[in-house]
This record gives structure tokens, sequence and C-alpha cells, in this order.
């Protein structure tokens, strides 16, 4: 995965939401339990696999 904990860290604290599929980060050395406590919501299955995109930044207010 090309983002990192503290990656997601800053997008949440600008009021994002980072959803990830479970395990993305194995392949960087970063667990699922990395990027739960800097404010990712891990997916068993991509939550992106219906769209096609790689990653979802959703903005709190529209939610």
């Amino acid at each position: 995965m090309a983002l990192v904990p503290i990656g997601v860290e800053i997008i949440v604290s600008n009021g994002y939401k980072v959803l990830d599929e479970t395990n993305a980060g194995n392949g960087s050395g970063y667990k699922n339990k990395e990027y739960i406590a800097a404010g990712d919501e891990i997916e068993f299955l991509s939550p992106c696999s219906r769209s096609g995109l790689i990653r979802y930044l959703m903005n709190s207010e529209l939610i």
C-alpha cells in the first residue's frame, strides 16, 4: 500500500474517512492494527472492489 499509517492519521485529522482492504499494508511491513490506530477503517473485502478505485477519501461532513 502506498499510504503509510502516518498518512492515514493526517488524512483522518483533516476530516476525511479512509477505508482499506484487510492486510493491504502487509507487503510494506505495516499491520492492520497500525492503520486502525491511525484512524483507518479496515474492511474484510476491498471497499473499492466494485468501483475499480484504489482509495476513497470521504469528507466526514458529507457522511
